[in-house]
């Protein structure tokens, strides 16, 4: 059994998963306090703004 990454199949990435991933991040930054809640908020914003979802928060 070959466990090489290349190898593993995966399914194409929505804008969904990829916008759930960008704002799992953005969370992290602010949590760790990489960036601040107006970068956060402005970033957040810009994101869904970007690519057409709304948050579910």
């Amino acid at each position: 059994m070959n466990h090489d990454l290349k190898f593993i199949k995966q399914a194409p990435l929505t804008n969904v998963d990829l916008y759930r991933r960008q704002m799992a991040m953005l969370k992290s930054f602010l949590e760790h306090g990489a960036i601040s809640p107006e970068q956060y908020r402005t970033s957040a914003d810009g994101l869904t703004r970007k690519m057409h979802l709304q948050p579910k928060d």
